[in-house]
Protein backbone atom coordinates (compact mmCIF):
# COMPACT_ATOMS: atom_id res chain seq x y z
CA UNK A 1 0.00 0.00 0.00
CA UNK A 2 1.04 3.63 -0.77
CA UNK A 3 -0.24 5.00 2.21
CA UNK A 4 1.17 8.01 4.02
CA UNK A 5 2.60 6.75 6.72
CA UNK A 6 1.10 7.04 10.80
CA UNK A 7 2.55 10.03 13.28
CA UNK A 8 4.75 8.13 15.70
CA UNK A 9 3.08 8.98 18.78
CA UNK A 10 6.09 7.67 20.94
CA UNK A 11 8.46 10.12 19.74
CA UNK A 12 5.82 12.92 19.91
CA UNK A 13 5.03 15.76 17.37
CA UNK A 14 2.44 17.71 15.85
CA UNK A 15 -0.90 16.66 14.70
CA UNK A 16 -1.98 18.43 11.55
CA UNK A 17 -4.88 16.19 11.03
CA UNK A 18 -8.24 17.89 13.49
CA UNK A 19 -10.00 14.55 12.19
CA UNK A 20 -7.04 11.99 13.25
CA UNK A 21 -4.15 13.21 15.57
CA UNK A 22 -2.55 9.72 14.86
CA UNK A 23 -1.86 10.55 11.02
CA UNK A 24 0.80 13.08 10.06
CA UNK A 25 0.83 15.74 7.39
CA UNK A 26 0.83 14.92 3.85
CA UNK A 27 4.68 14.71 3.81
CA UNK A 28 6.65 11.41 2.65
CA UNK A 29 3.84 10.32 0.53
CA UNK A 30 5.30 8.40 -2.18
CA UNK A 31 8.19 6.81 0.02
CA UNK A 32 6.18 3.43 0.30
CA UNK A 33 5.49 1.30 3.43
CA UNK A 34 1.91 1.39 4.92
CA UNK A 35 0.19 1.79 8.11
CA UNK A 36 0.28 -0.60 10.67
CA UNK A 37 -0.64 -0.25 14.56
CA UNK A 38 1.80 -2.68 16.86
CA UNK A 39 -0.89 -4.32 19.25
CA UNK A 40 1.90 -5.32 21.52
CA UNK A 41 2.86 -2.07 22.74
CA UNK A 42 5.93 -1.74 20.98
CA UNK A 43 7.10 1.36 18.47
CA UNK A 44 4.82 1.71 15.43
CA UNK A 45 5.98 -0.03 12.03
CA UNK A 46 6.42 1.82 9.15
CA UNK A 47 8.09 -1.40 6.62
CA UNK A 48 4.57 -3.28 7.17
CA UNK A 49 1.87 -3.56 5.03
CA UNK A 50 -1.46 -2.27 5.99
CA UNK A 51 -3.90 -5.07 7.24
CA UNK A 52 -6.85 -3.81 4.91
CA UNK A 53 -4.21 -3.98 1.73
CA UNK A 54 -2.11 -7.62 1.91
CA UNK A 55 0.44 -7.99 -0.21
CA UNK A 56 0.41 -8.22 -3.84
CA UNK A 57 0.70 -12.14 -4.24
CA UNK A 58 -2.85 -12.24 -2.44
CA UNK A 59 -4.59 -9.66 -4.48
CA UNK A 60 -7.49 -11.15 -6.40
CA UNK A 61 -6.97 -9.03 -9.69
CA UNK A 62 -9.14 -8.78 -12.69
CA UNK A 63 -7.17 -6.79 -15.56
CA UNK A 64 -5.27 -7.53 -18.31
CA UNK A 65 -2.00 -6.12 -19.83
CA UNK A 66 -3.76 -3.68 -22.22
CA UNK A 67 -4.53 -1.37 -19.58
CA UNK A 68 -8.36 -2.17 -18.89
CA UNK A 69 -9.81 -1.03 -15.48
CA UNK A 70 -8.65 -3.07 -12.84
CA UNK A 71 -10.36 -4.32 -9.83
CA UNK A 72 -8.10 -4.61 -6.39
CA UNK A 73 -9.77 -6.81 -3.72
CA UNK A 74 -8.68 -7.56 -0.01
CA UNK A 75 -9.61 -10.05 3.13
CA UNK A 76 -12.01 -6.80 3.69
CA UNK A 77 -13.90 -7.21 0.58
CA UNK A 78 -12.89 -3.59 -0.18
CA UNK A 79 -12.10 -3.11 -3.61
CA UNK A 80 -11.54 0.12 -5.57
CA UNK A 81 -11.15 1.22 -9.49
CA UNK A 82 -8.20 3.28 -10.19
CA UNK A 83 -9.06 5.38 -13.46
CA UNK A 84 -8.27 3.56 -16.36
CA UNK A 85 -5.96 5.26 -19.63
CA UNK A 86 -8.49 7.71 -21.06
CA UNK A 87 -10.14 6.87 -24.50
CA UNK A 88 -10.11 8.88 -27.25
CA UNK A 89 -14.57 8.49 -26.73
CA UNK A 90 -14.04 10.22 -23.59
CA UNK A 91 -13.36 14.17 -24.87
CA UNK A 92 -10.08 13.84 -23.28
CA UNK A 93 -7.80 14.57 -24.99
CA UNK A 94 -4.37 14.88 -22.42
CA UNK A 95 -2.21 11.85 -22.36
CA UNK A 96 -2.51 9.32 -20.04
CA UNK A 97 -0.12 9.73 -16.95
CA UNK A 98 0.80 7.03 -15.07
CA UNK A 99 1.71 8.91 -12.19
CA UNK A 100 -1.42 10.56 -11.86
CA UNK A 101 -3.11 7.34 -11.59
CA UNK A 102 -0.34 6.38 -8.79
CA UNK A 103 -1.19 9.56 -6.87
CA UNK A 104 -4.85 8.43 -7.38
CA UNK A 105 -4.52 5.00 -5.98
CA UNK A 106 -2.57 7.05 -2.89
CA UNK A 107 -5.16 9.27 -2.17
CA UNK A 108 -8.00 6.23 -1.85
CA UNK A 109 -5.69 4.56 0.33
CA UNK A 110 -5.28 7.30 2.72
CA UNK A 111 -8.83 8.31 2.77
CA UNK A 112 -9.24 4.75 4.22
CA UNK A 113 -6.86 4.84 6.32
CA UNK A 114 -7.74 7.56 7.93
CA UNK A 115 -11.09 5.91 8.70
CA UNK A 116 -9.49 2.67 9.72
CA UNK A 117 -7.73 4.49 12.16
CA UNK A 118 -10.70 6.82 13.36
CA UNK A 119 -12.26 3.70 13.71
CA UNK A 120 -9.64 2.11 16.29
CA UNK A 121 -9.17 5.23 17.68
CA UNK A 122 -13.07 5.47 18.45
CA UNK A 123 -12.85 1.72 19.73
CA UNK A 124 -9.22 2.67 22.18
CA UNK A 125 -11.51 5.62 24.09
CA UNK A 126 -14.80 3.49 24.58
CA UNK A 127 -13.61 1.01 26.88
CA UNK A 128 -12.08 0.46 29.76
CA UNK A 129 -8.06 1.22 29.78
CA UNK A 130 -7.66 -2.15 31.04
CA UNK A 131 -10.31 -4.19 28.92
CA UNK A 132 -8.48 -6.13 25.24
CA UNK A 133 -9.35 -4.30 22.25
CA UNK A 134 -12.38 -5.15 20.21
CA UNK A 135 -10.43 -8.24 18.18
CA UNK A 136 -8.73 -9.48 20.95
CA UNK A 137 -5.79 -7.81 21.31
CA UNK A 138 -4.35 -5.21 23.96
CA UNK A 139 -4.46 -2.13 21.72
CA UNK A 140 -1.23 -0.12 20.33
CA UNK A 141 -2.64 3.48 20.32
CA UNK A 142 -0.67 5.77 22.31
CA UNK A 143 -2.90 8.36 23.90
CA UNK A 144 -2.52 11.63 23.91
CA UNK A 145 -2.73 12.02 27.56
CA UNK A 146 -1.12 9.63 30.31
CA UNK A 147 -4.50 7.77 31.15
CA UNK A 148 -3.10 6.72 34.61
CA UNK A 149 -2.72 11.07 35.31
CA UNK A 150 -4.49 13.29 33.57
CA UNK A 151 -2.64 16.08 35.07
CA UNK A 152 -0.02 14.76 32.52
CA UNK A 153 -0.27 16.25 28.70
CA UNK A 154 1.27 13.26 27.72
CA UNK A 155 1.93 9.52 29.22
CA UNK A 156 5.23 9.58 30.76
CA UNK A 157 5.17 5.09 29.95
CA UNK A 158 3.84 3.18 28.07
CA UNK A 159 -0.10 2.68 28.83
CA UNK A 160 -0.22 -0.83 30.73
CA UNK A 161 -2.62 -1.09 33.56
CA UNK A 162 -1.35 -3.39 36.58
CA UNK A 163 -3.78 -5.15 38.80
CA UNK A 164 -2.98 -3.71 42.46
CA UNK A 165 -3.04 -6.99 43.85
CA UNK A 166 -0.29 -6.41 46.64
CA UNK A 167 -2.69 -3.67 48.05
CA UNK A 168 -5.26 -5.54 48.30
CA UNK A 169 -3.61 -8.26 50.08
CA UNK A 170 -1.71 -6.28 52.19
CA UNK A 171 -5.02 -4.69 53.63
CA UNK A 172 -6.48 -7.73 54.04
CA UNK A 173 -3.48 -9.19 56.00
CA UNK A 174 -3.83 -5.89 58.15
CA UNK A 175 -7.26 -6.30 58.52
CA UNK A 176 -7.23 -10.28 59.56
CA UNK A 177 -4.34 -9.44 61.90
CA UNK A 178 -6.36 -6.51 63.75
CA UNK A 179 -9.25 -8.81 64.10
CA UNK A 180 -6.36 -11.47 66.23
CA UNK A 181 -5.29 -8.81 68.05
CA UNK A 182 -9.01 -8.35 69.33
CA UNK A 183 -9.30 -12.14 70.27
CA UNK A 184 -5.94 -12.12 72.13
CA UNK A 185 -7.11 -9.15 73.79
CA UNK A 186 -9.83 -10.16 74.77
CA UNK A 187 -7.93 -13.57 75.85
CA UNK A 188 -5.66 -12.28 77.86
CA UNK A 189 -7.41 -9.00 79.76
CA UNK A 190 -11.39 -10.38 79.01
CA UNK A 191 -12.39 -7.15 76.73
CA UNK A 192 -11.58 -6.48 73.03
CA UNK A 193 -10.24 -3.32 74.04
CA UNK A 194 -8.13 -1.83 76.26
CA UNK A 195 -10.26 0.06 78.71
CA UNK A 196 -8.27 1.11 81.33
CA UNK A 197 -6.65 3.13 80.67
CA UNK A 198 -8.38 3.91 77.77
CA UNK A 199 -6.83 3.24 74.36
CA UNK A 200 -8.14 5.98 71.59
CA UNK A 201 -7.44 4.15 68.58
CA UNK A 202 -9.89 1.83 69.84
CA UNK A 203 -7.49 -1.41 70.23
CA UNK A 204 -5.76 -3.80 72.22
CA UNK A 205 -3.26 -2.77 75.20
CA UNK A 206 0.35 -2.41 74.46
CA UNK A 207 0.88 -6.13 75.96
CA UNK A 208 -0.61 -7.28 73.37
CA UNK A 209 0.87 -5.61 70.55
CA UNK A 210 4.11 -6.70 71.81
CA UNK A 211 2.78 -10.39 72.03
CA UNK A 212 1.46 -10.01 68.19
CA UNK A 213 4.89 -8.55 66.91
CA UNK A 214 5.13 -4.83 67.55
CA UNK A 215 8.56 -3.18 67.29
CA UNK A 216 9.69 -3.32 71.21
CA UNK A 217 13.28 -3.15 71.44
CA UNK A 218 13.84 -4.66 74.40
CA UNK A 219 12.82 -7.63 72.39
CA UNK A 220 15.04 -7.32 69.94
CA UNK A 221 17.94 -6.38 71.98
CA UNK A 222 19.88 -6.20 75.07
CA UNK A 223 18.39 -2.62 76.76
CA UNK A 224 21.39 -1.89 79.61
CA UNK A 225 18.61 -0.37 81.53
CA UNK A 226 15.87 -2.96 81.58
CA UNK A 227 18.42 -5.70 82.75
CA UNK A 228 16.62 -6.25 86.06
CA UNK A 229 13.35 -4.47 85.76
CA UNK A 230 10.47 -6.56 86.25
CA UNK A 231 7.64 -6.78 83.41
CA UNK A 232 3.98 -6.95 84.70
CA UNK A 233 2.00 -9.72 83.05
CA UNK A 234 -0.18 -8.72 79.61
CA UNK A 235 -3.11 -9.98 81.34
CA UNK A 236 -3.06 -7.04 83.71
CA UNK A 237 -3.03 -9.20 86.80
CA UNK A 238 -0.44 -8.12 89.69
CA UNK A 239 1.77 -10.98 88.31
CA UNK A 240 5.65 -10.71 87.16
CA UNK A 241 5.85 -11.68 83.91
CA UNK A 242 9.67 -12.38 82.40
CA UNK A 243 10.78 -10.61 78.86
CA UNK A 244 10.37 -14.09 77.15
CA UNK A 245 6.50 -13.79 78.49
CA UNK A 246 6.39 -10.41 77.55
CA UNK A 247 7.66 -10.91 73.85
CA UNK A 248 6.12 -14.31 73.32
CA UNK A 249 7.32 -16.48 69.44
CA UNK A 250 8.29 -18.47 71.87
CA UNK A 251 10.94 -16.83 73.49
CA UNK A 252 14.59 -16.15 72.64
CA UNK A 253 16.88 -18.80 71.04
CA UNK A 254 19.31 -17.45 73.04
CA UNK A 255 20.49 -15.97 76.43
CA UNK A 256 19.57 -12.50 74.72
CA UNK A 257 16.55 -11.05 72.85
CA UNK A 258 16.99 -11.60 68.97
CA UNK A 259 13.62 -11.12 68.00
CA UNK A 260 14.81 -9.18 64.46
CA UNK A 261 11.86 -10.01 62.67
CA UNK A 262 9.88 -7.32 64.49
CA UNK A 263 11.67 -4.57 62.08
CA UNK A 264 9.06 -6.56 59.65
CA UNK A 265 5.76 -7.45 61.74
CA UNK A 266 4.54 -4.10 62.45
CA UNK A 267 3.97 -3.39 58.95
CA UNK A 268 1.22 -5.41 59.47
CA UNK A 269 0.30 -4.74 63.17
CA UNK A 270 -2.51 -1.57 63.71
CA UNK A 271 -3.08 -0.25 67.56
CA UNK A 272 -6.74 0.16 66.74
CA UNK A 273 -9.53 0.54 64.64
CA UNK A 274 -9.08 4.72 63.96
CA UNK A 275 -5.35 3.48 63.42
CA UNK A 276 -6.08 0.87 60.67
CA UNK A 277 -9.00 2.94 59.21
CA UNK A 278 -6.76 6.39 58.55
CA UNK A 279 -3.79 4.03 56.97
CA UNK A 280 -6.23 1.77 54.92
CA UNK A 281 -8.16 5.22 53.44
CA UNK A 282 -4.69 6.67 52.24
CA UNK A 283 -3.10 3.02 51.05
CA UNK A 284 -5.90 2.10 49.07
CA UNK A 285 -6.97 5.29 47.19
CA UNK A 286 -3.69 6.28 46.92
CA UNK A 287 -1.50 3.11 47.39
CA UNK A 288 -3.62 1.50 44.11
CA UNK A 289 -2.58 4.33 41.86
CA UNK A 290 0.62 3.94 42.06
CA UNK A 291 0.64 0.26 42.15
CA UNK A 292 -1.40 0.30 38.86
CA UNK A 293 0.71 3.06 37.47
CA UNK A 294 4.23 1.26 37.89
CA UNK A 295 3.23 -2.97 38.82
CA UNK A 296 3.25 -4.93 41.68
CA UNK A 297 7.10 -5.95 42.03
CA UNK A 298 8.42 -1.98 41.87
CA UNK A 299 5.32 -0.86 44.75
CA UNK A 300 5.82 -4.16 46.57
CA UNK A 301 9.71 -3.39 47.15
CA UNK A 302 9.31 0.02 47.55
CA UNK A 303 6.41 -0.61 50.23
CA UNK A 304 7.88 -3.12 52.26
CA UNK A 305 11.56 -1.28 51.87
CA UNK A 306 10.28 1.81 53.32
CA UNK A 307 8.18 0.24 55.80
CA UNK A 308 11.31 -1.74 57.22
CA UNK A 309 13.78 0.95 57.09
CA UNK A 310 11.43 3.00 59.17
CA UNK A 311 11.27 0.60 61.96
CA UNK A 312 15.04 0.43 61.71
CA UNK A 313 15.29 4.26 61.64
CA UNK A 314 12.90 4.56 64.98
CA UNK A 315 14.41 1.52 66.84
CA UNK A 316 17.73 3.53 66.99
CA UNK A 317 16.71 6.77 67.91
CA UNK A 318 12.46 6.07 69.61
CA UNK A 319 12.20 5.61 72.98
CA UNK A 320 12.98 2.05 73.36
CA UNK A 321 10.39 0.87 75.97
CA UNK A 322 7.69 2.06 73.82
CA UNK A 323 5.82 -0.58 71.12
CA UNK A 324 5.57 0.79 67.98
CA UNK A 325 3.43 -0.88 64.93
CA UNK A 326 1.68 0.49 61.83
CA UNK A 327 2.02 0.95 58.07
CA UNK A 328 2.83 4.35 57.87
CA UNK A 329 6.47 4.04 57.26
CA UNK A 330 5.56 2.33 54.05
CA UNK A 331 3.47 4.90 53.16
CA UNK A 332 5.68 7.47 53.11
CA UNK A 333 7.62 5.84 51.38
CA UNK A 334 4.99 5.39 48.42
CA UNK A 335 4.52 9.88 48.85
CA UNK A 336 8.16 9.59 48.45
CA UNK A 337 7.55 7.91 45.75
CA UNK A 338 5.25 10.87 44.51
CA UNK A 339 7.52 13.03 44.88
CA UNK A 340 10.56 11.83 42.63
CA UNK A 341 7.92 11.20 39.64
CA UNK A 342 6.35 14.35 39.94
CA UNK A 343 10.68 15.58 39.19
CA UNK A 344 10.75 13.04 37.02
CA UNK A 345 7.80 14.52 34.71
CA UNK A 346 8.30 17.91 35.76
CA UNK A 347 8.32 19.20 32.16
CA UNK A 348 4.68 17.52 31.19
CA UNK A 349 2.45 18.37 34.24
CA UNK A 350 -0.03 21.09 33.54
CA UNK A 351 0.79 22.59 37.07
CA UNK A 352 4.16 21.03 38.38
CA UNK A 353 4.25 23.63 40.77
CA UNK A 354 1.01 23.56 42.60
CA UNK A 355 0.97 19.68 42.74
CA UNK A 356 4.69 20.23 44.34
CA UNK A 357 2.95 22.35 47.06
CA UNK A 358 0.16 20.37 47.58
CA UNK A 359 2.42 17.34 48.30
CA UNK A 360 4.68 18.80 50.37
CA UNK A 361 2.29 20.72 52.56
CA UNK A 362 0.60 17.15 52.96
CA UNK A 363 3.89 16.01 54.05
CA UNK A 364 4.79 18.45 56.49
CA UNK A 365 1.90 19.06 58.40
CA UNK A 366 1.97 15.00 58.87
CA UNK A 367 6.17 15.43 60.32
CA UNK A 368 4.76 17.86 62.60
CA UNK A 369 1.50 15.86 63.65
CA UNK A 370 4.23 13.02 64.55
CA UNK A 371 5.47 15.34 66.83
CA UNK A 372 2.70 14.43 69.22
CA UNK A 373 2.99 11.57 71.66
CA UNK A 374 2.26 8.51 70.77
CA UNK A 375 3.43 8.81 67.12
CA UNK A 376 6.15 7.62 65.76
CA UNK A 377 8.05 10.29 63.75
CA UNK A 378 11.17 8.35 63.01
CA UNK A 379 9.43 5.78 61.01
CA UNK A 380 7.70 8.72 59.24
CA UNK A 381 10.72 10.12 58.51
CA UNK A 382 12.90 6.70 57.73
CA UNK A 383 10.03 5.64 55.68
CA UNK A 384 10.05 9.24 52.92
CA UNK A 385 13.65 9.03 52.98
CA UNK A 386 14.35 5.08 52.22
CA UNK A 387 10.88 6.01 49.52
CA UNK A 388 12.95 8.49 47.22
CA UNK A 389 15.94 6.56 47.40
CA UNK A 390 14.72 2.68 46.00
CA UNK A 391 12.28 4.98 43.54
CA UNK A 392 14.96 6.01 42.19
CA UNK A 393 16.28 2.70 41.47
CA UNK A 394 12.82 1.85 40.29
CA UNK A 395 11.05 4.38 38.95
CA UNK A 396 10.21 3.23 35.26
CA UNK A 397 11.94 5.41 32.36
CA UNK A 398 10.10 7.70 30.27
CA UNK A 399 9.16 6.81 26.79
CA UNK A 400 10.58 9.57 24.71
CA UNK A 401 13.64 9.91 26.86
CA UNK A 402 17.04 11.74 25.38
CA UNK A 403 19.91 10.36 25.70
CA UNK A 404 21.48 12.18 28.23
CA UNK A 405 18.18 11.71 30.45
CA UNK A 406 18.69 7.67 30.18
CA UNK A 407 22.20 8.30 31.03
CA UNK A 408 21.33 10.80 34.05
CA UNK A 409 18.27 7.98 34.92
CA UNK A 410 20.79 5.12 34.90
CA UNK A 411 24.01 6.90 37.10
CA UNK A 412 21.44 7.59 40.07
CA UNK A 413 19.82 4.16 39.89
CA UNK A 414 23.75 3.12 40.08
CA UNK A 415 24.35 5.88 42.42
CA UNK A 416 20.76 4.62 44.41
CA UNK A 417 21.85 1.20 44.84
CA UNK A 418 24.57 1.16 47.17
CA UNK A 419 23.15 4.39 49.34
CA UNK A 420 19.89 2.31 50.00
CA UNK A 421 21.93 -0.96 51.14
CA UNK A 422 24.70 1.44 53.61
CA UNK A 423 21.84 2.85 54.67
CA UNK A 424 20.61 -0.46 56.19
CA UNK A 425 24.04 -1.53 57.09
CA UNK A 426 24.87 1.41 58.95
CA UNK A 427 21.30 1.37 60.80
CA UNK A 428 21.36 -2.27 61.55
CA UNK A 429 25.38 -2.10 63.09
CA UNK A 430 24.10 1.00 64.93
CA UNK A 431 21.09 -0.58 66.52
CA UNK A 432 23.09 -3.58 67.53
CA UNK A 433 26.01 -1.53 69.30
CA UNK A 434 25.06 -0.65 72.28
CA UNK A 435 22.41 2.15 73.04
CA UNK A 436 22.12 4.14 69.89
CA UNK A 437 20.02 6.62 71.56
CA UNK A 438 22.69 7.79 73.27
CA UNK A 439 25.18 8.63 70.50
CA UNK A 440 22.19 10.55 69.30
CA UNK A 441 20.46 12.21 72.39
CA UNK A 442 18.97 15.35 70.15
CA UNK A 443 17.60 12.89 67.96
CA UNK A 444 14.78 12.40 69.87
CA UNK A 445 13.53 16.22 69.54
CA UNK A 446 12.59 14.32 65.96
CA UNK A 447 9.51 12.99 67.08
CA UNK A 448 8.44 14.64 70.12
CA UNK A 449 8.24 18.24 71.36
CA UNK A 450 10.42 19.33 74.93
CA UNK A 451 7.40 20.59 76.45
CA UNK A 452 5.21 18.83 79.53
CA UNK A 453 7.56 16.42 79.53
CA UNK A 454 6.67 14.91 76.43
CA UNK A 455 10.49 13.71 75.69
CA UNK A 456 11.22 12.27 79.03
CA UNK A 457 9.50 8.89 79.04
CA UNK A 458 11.68 6.52 79.75
CA UNK A 459 9.87 3.50 81.69
CA UNK A 460 7.70 0.88 80.36
CA UNK A 461 3.82 1.46 80.48
CA UNK A 462 0.99 0.68 78.35
CA UNK A 463 1.38 3.75 76.05
CA UNK A 464 1.90 2.50 72.08
CA UNK A 465 3.43 4.68 69.81
CA UNK A 466 1.32 4.32 66.14
CA UNK A 467 2.43 5.31 62.49
CA UNK A 468 -0.03 7.73 61.05
CA UNK A 469 -1.09 8.10 57.56
CA UNK A 470 -0.09 10.99 55.98
CA UNK A 471 -3.55 12.50 55.35
CA UNK A 472 -4.47 11.71 59.02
Amino acid sequence: SRAKKVQDVERGGGYPDPNNPFIDSKEDTTNGGGYWINHNNNLLNYDLPLPSAPPASDLKSSFDDDGEERTYEDNNSRAHSPPSPPSADSGNTSPYNEYNDKQMLEQEDEAYARQLFHEENEQFYRRPLNAPAIDGRNSGIIPLIDPHNPNLRRPSRKPRTWRPWFTWIVSIIQVIVLIFEFINNNKNTGSFIQTSPFNPMIGPSAGTLILMGARFVPCMRVVQSLENVPFACPDNSTKICSLDDICGFGGFHGKDPDQWYRFILPIFIHGGIVHILFNLLFQIQTGTYVEKNIGFPRYGIIYMASGIFGFIFGGNFAQATVPSMGASGSLFGIIGFLLLELFHNWKDIVNPCWELTKLLLMVGITFLLGLLPGLDNFSHIGGFVMGIITSLILIPGIIDASKLQKRATLFLRIVALPIAILCFAVLITNFYSGDPAQKCPWCKYLSCLPVNGWCDFTGLSNTTTTTTNPGS
